[in-house]
């Protein structure tokens, strides 16, 4: 049940990190979001110490754990508690003994940077001045990517023909392929798809009729071959990393409550090599690229829509 990206590589680094730190490693696929609560019990059960859970979903059944169990230390991907979810008044607060979540780490990227950097080579490859963004369920990691892209599109023309539409499924590909068909007839000649395995069938459809795509996550060239010919990049989080960091410090005793950012500064985050089209990017859209990064370097919220 692999999704050739952000679960399957948040596995992969914690899995590699835990076996150099000689440390017992197991892991649980969770089918439907019923049994996220049963399923943190049976680990904890099992002896785990450190128990990463991935994504928004699992938000709940986290909190919960993490209450129920303070002798134990919970991991986070790509989740930071609020005021308003049973902790004091600043977010800071929540992660202390008050807050009840002083044995919790946030892990959370700040996606609309490298998103923002995919817009400015999509719009500066696309001919027909008309792209595509095929998204998942409107989480902030996605909306943040979504925003980041189309800003970074606008930022090269502000007149560009985005087209956007949000499917409530992380794991309908056949859906994302139809998406992807309309979108083409369109005009789509540059297609995004931050939609996990929905995202596939984006993909699939893009190799298919040989419209040039990104792919999100993890680098989508050496997980997803079939669309090898026409990923022109990827709008990585670099999951695997982030696991493995956390779980190193884990080993080392140095792992602390609290939000842990990973960025285009730290590496965290970033667009993967052109790979097959490295001779095919034009020098303009390089530098654009470039440029664009630098920007992203000194206002790293430059994406992000006015709040």
């Amino acid at each position: 049940d692999r999704d050739h990206g952000y679960n399957e590589y948040s596995l992969i680094g914690a899995k590699k990190a835990a076996e150099k730190a000689g440390i017992a490693f197991e892991y649980i696929v969770t089918t439907t979001r019923d049994d996220y609560d049963k399923n943190i019990r049976t680990l904890v059960e099992k002896g785990a110490d450190l128990i990463f859970t991935i994504g928004f979903t699992q938000a709940d059944a986290t909190e919960k754990a993490a209450r129920r169990y303070p002798d134990r230390h919970f991991a986070i991907l790509d989740f930071a508690y609020s005021p308003g979810m049973g902790c004091p008044e600043t977010v800071a607060d929540c992660y202390t003994p008050e807050g009840g979540l002083d044995n919790v780490t946030s892990i959370v990227f700040k996606e609309d940077q490298p998103a923002f950097l995919g817009g400015v080579l999509a719009a500066c490859m696309s001919e027909s001045q008309t792209i595509g963004i095929i998204a998942g369920e409107k989480i902030p990691p996605v909306t943040r990517l979504v925003y980041g892209f189309e800003n970074g599109a606008r930022s090269i023309n502000e007149g560009i023909d985005i087209k956007i539409e949000y499917i409530e499924n992380f794991n309908d590909p056949d859906q994302g392929y139809k998406v992807a068909r309309s979108f083409f007839k369109k005009g789509v000649d540059v297609l995004f798809c931050p939609a996990g395995k929905t995202g596939l069938g984006g993909l699939r459809a893009a190799a298919e009729f040989n419209v040039k795509a990104l792919g999100v996550d993890v680098d989508q060239y050496l997980t997803v071959p079939e669309a090898r010919k026409v990923l022109i990049t990827s709008v990585m989080k670099n999951v695997d990393v982030a696991a493995g960091t956390i779980v190193q410090k884990y080993a080392a005793g140095s792992l602390k409550a609290g939000i842990n950012a990973f960025d285009l500064k730290s590496h965290g985050v970033g667009l993967a090599p052109f790979h097959d089209w490295e001779d095919r990017i034009p020098q303009a859209c390089r530098m654009s690229v470039a440029r664009a990064n630098k920007k992203v370097f000194l206002e790293p919220s430059i994406s992000l829509p006015d709040e």
